[in-house]
């Protein structure tokens, strides 16, 4: 049996610049076929010849081809694997930007999934973090709210106009169960947690993210700023 033409049989009913997971791949098409350490042999030997590019530790894409060259990056592809069917979702100046919250351009794309076997992995300029969450829209909204705050007072161009109008629209819909799975599952700073607990209170919302912090401590957040862009009980009254 020629391994390398089986290999390549399949790779290419790929479309060019989709990632390419060869651990998966390997598991799915070859496990009882190929010996491991040939297949990962004959993947370097096409990696050489051109017929597919490493972007990555145990990742690779078919290079598209052009009139003007050959096209190595697929970080749009990247970030539709690993977020499709709810397995992700971005995170940081991306995220900040799609919610027009900045209006600067992310430099590098930052993502987190479930659907990996690794804790953290660069391809190209994404960079993908492990979280062991379901991405539904539910945890999505929190995740959101909570990476804003995290990085309140670093986040360039800030909105605070439309960041007030996200903060609105959640807590309509605020579910003090949800932010506590959240919070077993991906680990945010206690002063985030402050800030998400004064906002909560100043709309006399209930919750119980008391639980994660310590009545001894005077956390660093803007209370008085809290109290005049994001109090919205006279909306809610209206």
């Amino acid at each position: 049996m020629n391994y390398s033409k089986l290999i390549l049989s399949v790779i290419n009913r790929l479309k060019p610049l989709e990632p390419i997971n060869s651990k998966k791949v390997y598991k799915e098409k070859f496990a009882n076929i190929i010996p491991e350490g040939t297949y990962y042999k004959i993947l370097e030997r096409m990696t050489k010849a051109n017929k597919i590019e490493r972007i990555g530790k145990g990742i690779y894409c078919i290079p598209k081809k052009t009139e003007f060259g050959t096209i190595t990056n697929c970080c749009e592809n990247i970030v539709k694997e690993y977020t499709k069917n709810n397995s992700g979702m971005l995170v940081d100046y991306k995220m900040y930007f799609e919610k027009k919250l900045t209006t600067q351009v992310a430099k590098k794309i930052c993502i987190f999934s479930n659907d990996v076997d690794f804790d953290k992995r660069t391809f190209n300029n994404v960079v993908i973090l492990k979280k062991d969450i379901e991405f539904n829209e539910i945890n999505k909204s929190i995740i959101r709210i909570f990476e804003v705050l995290e990085n309140y007072n670093k986040i360039e161009e800030f909105n605070k106009a439309n960041f007030s109008k996200m903060l609105f629209k959640y807590l309509e819909d605020f579910n003090d169960e949800a932010v506590q799975k959240v919070l077993e599952k991906i680990k945010y700073k206690k002063r985030t947690i402050a800030f998400l607990k004064e906002i909560l209170d100043v709309n006399k919302k209930d919750n119980s993210l008391n639980n994660y912090l310590s009545n001894l401590s005077k956390y660093e957040i803007p209370y008085e700023e809290i109290k005049d862009a994001f109090t919205f009980e006279q909306r809610y009254i209206q």
